[in-house]
């Protein structure tokens, strides 16, 4: 099953084929809102762009010493609020 992203793009453009003549013409209104969650997942189409080897990680993932609590983020948000990404069962 696609991510929630990439079902709620489906659905959107869905939602384009399926307008009235009314609204393809330009005398009926029409609004569509499409909000997408944070990216965690990369296409794996997009490894031939972005080779492994061409990226170079930071060489110290902690946080700095004087870095504000605020602004550091123990992934809450990616691993409890959404489904998707909890189901990938990655830590």
């Amino acid at each position: 099953m696609p991510l929630r992203d990439a079902q709620l793009a489906i659905r959107a453009i869905e939602a384009l084929h399926n307008l009235t003549e009314g609204m393809k013409s330009g005398h009926q209104s029409f609004f569509l809102a499409l909000v997408f969650h944070l990216q965690f997942v990369f296409p794996e189409p997009m490894f031939q762009y972005y080779p492994a080897e061409d990226n170079n990680l930071p060489t110290n993932p902690f946080a700095a010493h004087d870095l504000p609590d605020v602004s550091w983020s123990g992934n809450h948000e990616l691993f409890h609020l959404y489904a998707d990404i909890s189901q990938l069962n990655v830590t």
